[in-house]
C-alpha cells in the first residue's frame, strides 16, 4: 500500500511541476514577447523590383504602441525562393521614400533630411541597399 501511494503522489508531483512550467512559459511570452508582436501597426510605402526581376525591394513604416519599437524598415524579397529579409534602417517614420535600383543587385532608398537613418550600406537576402539623403 505504500509503495502505490508514493508512485501515486510521485506521478502528481511530476504533473503539477510540468503544468506550472507551462503556466509560467505562458506568462512570458504573454508579457515580453506578444506585446512586440500584436501592438505595431506596419504599412508598406513603396516597392520595386530589380531590373532583373529576381528581388523586390519594399519599404515598410510601423507604428508600435512602444514607440522604441516604431520606425522604417527595408525588405528584399527573391522572388525566385519567396525568401524575404528585412532590417530597421529608420528610427522614425516617414512616407517620403523613393526607391532605385542601379543594377540587378543594387538598390538605392533616398530619404529626406527629417529622417533618422541607422546603419550604414549593407546586404539584405543577397542585394546591396544603399541610401542617398535628399
Amino acid at each position: 500500500m505504500t509503495i502505490i501511494l508514493g508512485r501515486s503522489l510521485n506521478t502528481f508531483v511530476k504533473i503539477t511541476i510540468g503544468l506550472l512550467a507551462a503556466l509560467g512559459l505562458l506568462v512570458i511570452v504573454a508579457n515580453f514577447v506578444l506585446p512586440h508582436v500584436v501592438d505595431c501597426q506596419s504599412v508598406q510605402i513603396r516597392s520595386a523590383q530589380s531590373p532583373d526581376g529576381t528581388y523586390v525591394a519594399s519599404i515598410s513604416s510601423s507604428t508600435c504602441k512602444d514607440p522604441a519599437n516604431s520606425g522604417t524598415s527595408v525588405y528584399i524579397r527573391n522572388t525566385q525562393t519567396g525568401q524575404m529579409t528585412g532590417t530597421q534602417v529608420f528610427d522614425n517614420s516617414s512616407t517620403d521614400f523613393e526607391l532605385t535600383w542601379r543594377s540587378d543587385r543594387e538598390v538605392v532608398v533616398v530619404y529626406p533630411r527629417s529622417v533618422d537613418r541607422v546603419g550604414p550600406a549593407r546586404e539584405i537576402n543577397g542585394a546591396t541597399v544603399r541610401f542617398q539623403q535628399r
